[in-house]
């Protein structure tokens, strides 16, 4: 053990762990068998170290010499090319003098990203996450199709498994799983974007609102005042007259009258129109109150909802089926993501 740095050693530990458990696995994986090189134990093709003798199967990175399954296209501790001599994106064989590949003409050593000129053997490039190939392209457009038929924003994204996907290699894989994290992180931010809008308008104040109203009593009208009907003069020179004077009377108690009963109908009227008012007043405390409450729940849901999203959108770690292991930089960083796995 002493020939092997320290986190190689941890691997083999890691792996002779995995070579018992590998078997009980590849029974419903189909799986292609292999034999033992030291007891000529049948083992499933991805196994690591033979479970009977515990002796490796051979297949070990030539650049770093950390284990690798014969599933494995890239090295899982250093990220080396394991299938030397097979084109990188569709694994044809390339002939050593060629510069790019017979079948789908890509270069033989990667592709630099136009978008951040890392050399790439992925589809998607693993510095800025970009599509870098034809194929990349039209996976994220089928992933961002797939999003938009999505009903809840909030809902977690379809795993490989649950959507019955399977893969004819580790490079579909990778397509697959970079392309529909890249949508999903799309139509999040675009839900929070909207989500972020929503807020900003259920908090704004209504430029518009009615000007507080004042629980002052309305003023009752003041009553008309009282004319004579005619001047002293006047009077005195009808008083001279005493067949004149009662019907001066009778008018003046008919014009007082017909005063009072005016006074009356005003004072009725402004009585009904300050109820009026009143009612009024209630009816938009009620629905002012009613529109708070409403408000609020909007904030509180909307804030959910954001919280909910940014969560997942900061949730990038992918979790791998074939080697239990968590990768920070996405399905680029494993080296047999055929076989699954999901963000975590």
């Amino acid at each position: 053990m002493k020939d092997f740095p320290q986190k190689q050693i941890q691997n083999i530990k890691k792996d002779g762990q995995y070579a018992f458990t590998i078997l009980a696995k590849a029974q419903n994986d189909n799986s292609k068998a292999i034999l033992c090189p030291n007891c000529n134990a049948e083992l499933p093709e991805v196994a690591l170290f033979c479970p009977e003798c515990g002796s490796s199967t051979g297949h070990r990175c030539p650049k770093c010499g950390a284990p690798a399954s014969a599933t494995a296209d890239i090295c899982q501790d250093c990220g080396a090319w394991l299938l030397e001599g097979q084109c990188k994106f569709c694994y044809a064989e390339i002939p050593d003098e060629a510069l790019f590949c017979p079948e789908c003409g890509k270069p033989k050593e990667g592709i630099f990203c136009p978008h951040c000129g890392k050399l790439s053997i992925f589809d998607f490039c693993s510095g800025c996450g970009k599509p870098v190939t034809e194929e990349a392209a039209a996976e994220l457009q089928r992933a961002q199709d797939e999003m938009l038929n999505r009903i809840s924003p909030a809902a977690p994204a379809a795993t490989a498994e649950a959507a019955g996907k399977t893969f004819s290699s580790n490079q579909e894989a990778r397509r697959w799983f970079n392309a529909s994290a890249i949508a999903e992180k799309a139509r999040i931010e675009a839900e929070i974007a909207k989500l972020e809008v929503l807020l900003g308008e259920v908090q704004q104040i209504d430029s518009e609102s009615e000007p507080e109203e004042t629980n002052a009593p309305p003023v009752s009208p003041k009553p008309p005042q009282r004319k004579s009907l005619f001047s002293d003069k006047q009077l005195e020179s009808i008083r001279k007259t005493g067949a004149a004077v009662e019907e001066v009377t009778r008018q003046r108690v008919e014009a007082e009258r017909i005063a009072e009963e005016k006074r009356k109908e005003e004072e009725r009227i402004a009585e009904e129109k300050r109820k009026a008012e009143e009612a009024e007043r209630k009816r938009r405390e009620e629905e002012r109150k009613r529109k708070e409450e409403e408000r609020q729940r909007q904030i509180k849901e909307a804030q959910a909802l954001k919280e909910e999203l940014e969560r997942r959108i900061r949730s990038r770690n992918w979790l791998c089926n074939a080697y239990g292991t968590v990768h920070p930089g996405g399905p680029n960083e494993c080296a047999d993501p055929s076989r699954g796995g999901h963000y975590v």
